[in-house]
């Protein structure tokens, strides 16, 4: 009788969790490390920019990285960023990101990269575009600048010039459509949509975060913690390369 009593009992217990399992809230899924634990507003920000898809950050955040930590790699695609005005977009490529390349990065108005002279080019490894606008000319130098190997450098009063082609690129948007959508443009890009701007003190904090480091807590961040999960750029390159031969 004690046994059969137990066996009921039991059974009881197994139906009780079973019914507690069924109308419990799921647990969350862990999350890769999302930007340096000293850096929340600058977290929020960029997690914004990305739409609030935490899996679109983390593909920025390794584009960031993967030149970081291999001077000299160009990756095969631009970073294009849409998004209104006061989302924080210059606040974190030209203000936190910029300064992680020092003197090998550049911010371009929109107008001086539709320019005939690409002077700014030389020697760079990163180049923040504010404001570009769509042209058949300026077409032409985009794609020649993402997917060449080599760039022909132009200056005013100067002869031209050949380099090696280190350049990778982020191009800043305050409207949807400034590039034609198009499967030329979805493989030269990672588009990333931005969330309709923050309270303004998520901005003043990250501003702060800067200031007090915030530049090489990033730059050790995806240096030495994000994990890259097996990207590089020669599986990018690999990745991309039938449209490469297209180009």
């Amino acid at each position: 009788m004690k046994k059969i009593t137990t066996n009921i009992i039991g059974k009881i217990r197994n139906l009780v969790d079973a019914i507690t399992n069924a109308f419990a809230a799921p647990r969350a899924t862990s999350l890769p490390p999302f930007g340096p634990a000293s850096m929340p507003y600058t977290n929020a920000v960029l997690l914004n920019l990305c739409g609030n898809d935490h899996g679109r950050a983390l593909e920025v955040m390794r584009w960031l990285a993967s030149p970081l930590r291999t001077a000299g790699e160009k990756l095969p695609q631009a970073l294009w960023v849409r998004g209104e005005q006061g989302t924080g977009k210059s606040l974190f490529f030209n203000e936190l990101i910029g300064p992680l390349y020092g003197a090998a990065a550049a911010t371009i108005p929109g107008q001086v990269f539709n320019g005939w002279f690409n002077g700014w080019a030389s020697g760079k490894r990163l180049a923040v575009v504010d404001g570009f606008e769509y042209g058949f000319e300026s077409m032409h130098r985009l794609k020649s600048l993402i997917t060449a190997n080599h760039l022909h450098i132009e200056r005013k009063g100067h002869a031209a010039s050949i380099e090696r082609n280190k350049l990778n690129i982020v191009f800043l948007s305050g409207q949807p459509d400034v590039l034609p959508m198009s499967g030329d443009t979805t493989r030269r890009f990672m588009i990333i949509d931005s969330g309709p701007a923050l309270a303004s003190e998520y901005y003043a904090g990250m501003a702060e975060e800067i200031r007090q480091g915030g530049v090489q807590a990033y730059l050790q961040f995806l240096v030495e913690q994000l994990d890259m999960g097996g990207v590089s750029t020669a599986s990018m390159q690999a990745a991309l390369a039938p449209q490469f031969k297209e180009a």
